[in-house]
């Protein structure tokens, strides 16, 4: 959409990933040693053994989730692929577990017992994902994003250059809130704000990555994202646990994805 060719620019969004990365990592480990109970191997290294049905069933789920993945990274070459994301996600799952479990030696009523329990422990996200998408329709069909994306065009002419990309990064953080389909959000902003940055000086390959940060690391706080919301079901945490955890991340994270942009900008990233 923004006119660049596959893998372009790519040093400094690999830069970003690193960086980005050790502050996952940091961030795990500082939490993993705060809950870490200091168990020692006598406690339970002993209450291992082999077991060659599990070892049967890992292979084959991880095989399963191996293609699973590799039809998802082949959706960033083939087109077709891209709005059947999710739904080779959810299969993928879906069918690892069936037949992981299966060969276990798990009973086919136990596993269904099981499956059952699962399903009703998520009914109260599936409430939550029809809130959030009401949220969504009411915002498209009232017309009332195209007021906010006038407005915010608008505003940034009166910003100082470097302010700009930053200004850009807000409105997709704002929108993803309201649109979490990256694909849908990307067909709706990137006409909008490429052209309002090359108005200012600013490339379009910085346009994306400020489209990147804003689109995508906020999906695992905003709570219009079902994938959030069926995840939180499955792990039985409530969000305001969830915002609790995760908020600090969230704010370093904003901070440093800023910096990255304005790097870009002062190095003429493009």
């Amino acid at each position: 959409l923004a006119g660049l060719p596959m893998f372009s620019g790519i040093w400094l969004r690999a830069v970003s990933f690193v960086v980005i990365y050790c502050l996952l990592l940091i961030f795990l480990i500082h939490h993993a040693k705060k809950v870490d109970k200091k168990a020692s191997d006598e406690d339970f290294g002993s209450s291992f053994e082999a077991d060659a049905k599990m070892n049967r069933a890992l292979v084959f789920f991880a095989s399963i989730l191996g293609v699973g993945m590799g039809c998802v990274l082949l959706s960033g070459f083939i087109p077709a692929l891209q709005d059947l994301t999710m739904i080779i996600v959810a299969l993928t799952f879906l069918i690892a577990g069936i037949v992981s479990t299966l060969l276990t030696g798990t009973k086919a009523k136990e596993m269904g017992s099981s499956f059952w329990y699962g399903l009703v422990s998520i009914l109260p996200a599936v409430i939550l994902i029809l809130m959030a998408s009401s949220v969504r329709y009411a915002m498209t069909e009232g017309k009332i994003l195209d007021t906010i994306l006038h407005g915010a065009i608008t505003v940034a002419g009166d910003l100082p250059k470097w302010a700009i990309i930053l200004f850009i990064y807000l409105i997709v953080l704002v929108m993803n809130f309201f649109i979490s389909s990256g694909s849908a959000k990307a067909f709706l902003l990137m006409p909008l704000i490429v052209p309002m940055a090359q108005v200012f000086g600013i490339s379009s390959q910085l346009c994306v990555m400020a489209f990147a940060f804003g689109d995508g690391f906020s999906n695992v706080f905003y709570p219009t994202n079902t994938v959030l919301l069926v995840s939180l079901g499955i792990a039985d945490v409530s969000y305001g646990k969830w915002v609790k955890y995760s908020w600090k991340f969230q704010l370093i994270n904003i901070v440093i994805t800023s910096l990255l942009l304005l790097f870009g900008f002062a190095v003429g990233y493009c």
